[in-house]
């Protein structure tokens, strides 16, 4: 059988092309060429498969020992396709593609869930390690890549259209089920953890911060804090006299203050307002020093015994002498014990952040001087020398649509005039290399012709003897 006609080797070819940037022909020589194992070295695709094929398998009835035949098929270890050519066969006029495509997509994810827990600290998009009907369709369609020959192998069409609607419908089923209307909700039921998803159950160190809301709103659903706080205003009434749990939990979770958290329950309804109170104050603090706004910082902490204003005060005497920003947050997370509630954050980048900030302000005031777009040839001058002093990657997020369109037309220029500068330089490396060519032979020459000179006077000299010997007799 051609390995083209093989699921995992259609897999193996989009990856190439996909992630390891080869052409087609390039991909199919590579997979020609190679066995399984340097193929899988680097795609690794392999484990998603297998949990699409187990998903699949469920869908169709097959036992173990036919589930086992079936994964040796789809991944090419045996000649023939028993399985695939029973499974195509199966008629039910019940089954739903789409249905049975996203349940294989389910199962990818969860699967990818379970096995890469140690990716949820190290990367930014946490929100991968939530349900498949919260990380977006984007996210989603990407897996089809190792569902789709599968799929397409036992007769099941994929049409990511309808997919997509089907997935979108899935979406709305599931937020239904669960009463979730508003990022409240969800929150709600994300502190369940493993019994919100299963797919986390043993990964305890993930459990841990998903069980607190504030650590979900900042770092999974990337909430703005001021939203955050505006949608839960109820928790921070000091003129209820009434302190329900919920205010007070919400407010706990956003005070981070290790005082409370042992005694939280037998704290006295003032004390419980007094939180109240200080979850607004220090939670506004955290807004500002999360942003590097030093100066903000230190005007809108607290005072009180929470010292964190002291703190922020003695650094700001001491800040010329060479204090980092990394030192200045380290001190305030000691005071409020924020490690201990969000885990371990890397605040190693701190002042290259505060760089970025100033760097944007600064791009910010540029672009508010710049001539208006009807003089275009003065923008454009102006336009190029900011891209030359701040990159256009940096400058794409500020741009208007009639600016990106002056850069694009500068791109083609200066694309025109690269173009030029190439034929003249190629032009001349090859003048240049029919000169080294031509020196090269000429010295060959030289070389040739002083053996010949060397070799006619050897004659010369030989014939002389000769002459000499033979005038003696």
């Amino acid at each position: 059988m051609k390995k083209e006609d093989i699921p995992y080797y259609r897999v193996a070819k989009e990856a190439l092309m996909k992630w390891n940037g080869l052409t087609e022909e390039q991909a199919n020589e590579f997979i020609e060429k190679s066995d399984f194992e340097e193929i899988e070295s680097q795609i690794g695709a392999r484990n998603s498969m297998i949990y699409a094929i187990e998903e699949l398998a469920k869908i169709i009835g097959l036992n173990e020992e036919e589930k086992q035949e079936f994964s040796k098929e789809i991944f090419g270890e045996v000649e023939n396709q028993t399985i695939i050519e029973k499974a195509k066969n199966i008629q039910d006029t019940n089954r739903d593609a789409n249905k049975e495509a996203l349940d294989m997509l389910r199962a990818v994810h969860d699967g990818w869930v379970k096995d890469n827990g140690h990716k949820f600290f190290a990367r930014d998009k946490k929100i991968q390690h939530l349900p498949l009907e919260f990380i977006g369709w984007k996210e989603v369609k990407s897996d089809l890549l190792f569902v789709k020959p599968i799929a397409e192998a036992v007769g099941i069409n994929v049409d990511e259209k309808q997919l997509e609607e089907a997935y979108d419908e899935r979406v709305e089923k599931f937020k239904s089920d669960r009463k979730i209307k508003t990022n409240n909700d969800l929150r709600r039921e994300i502190v369940q953890s493993a019994h919100f998803y299963p797919a986390l159950a043993g990964q305890e160190d993930i459990l841990n911060v998903l069980s607190n809301k504030a650590y979900i709103s900042t770092f999974v659903l990337k909430e703005n804090i001021q939203d955050v706080l505006k949608e839960n205003s109820f928790a921070f009434d000091l003129s209820n006299p009434e302190i329900t749990d919920d205010m007070y939990e919400f407010a706990l979770s956003f005070n981070l203050l290790s005082m409370f958290a042992d005694n939280s329950y037998h704290l006295s309804t003032e004390d419980k307002k007094q939180v109240i109170k200080n979850a607004r104050e220090v939670q506004k603090a955290y807004i500002l020093v999360e942003n590097k706004l030093y100066d903000e910082v230190y005007e809108e902490v607290p005072a009180g015994k929470y010292e964190t204003r002291t703190v922020l005060k003695e650094n700001q005497k001491s800040t010329d002498s060479g204090v980092s920003y990394r030192d200045i947050v380290d001190r305030v997370n000691s005071i409020t014990d924020y490690d201990r509630i969000y885990g371990s954050i890397n605040f190693s980048n701190a002042e290259e952040i505060v760089e970025n900030e100033k760097m944007d302000k600064k791009i910010r005031e540029s672009l508010e001087k710049l001539e208006p777009v009807d003089e275009k040839e003065e923008r454009r001058n102006e336009l190029k020398k900011l891209v030359t002093e701040f990159g256009l990657q940096r400058l794409t997020d500020y741009l208007s649509d009639d600016d990106l369109e002056i850069i694009t037309e500068l791109r083609d220029e200066e694309i025109d005039r690269n173009e030029d500068i190439i034929k003249e330089k190629e032009d001349k490396i090859d003048v240049l290399t029919r000169r080294q060519q031509l020196m090269e032979k000429i010295q060959k020459q030289e070389g040739r012709l002083k053996e010949q000179e060397r070799k006619i006077e050897s004659l010369d000299y030989e014939i002389k003897n000769l002459e000499a010997r033979q005038g003696r007799k």
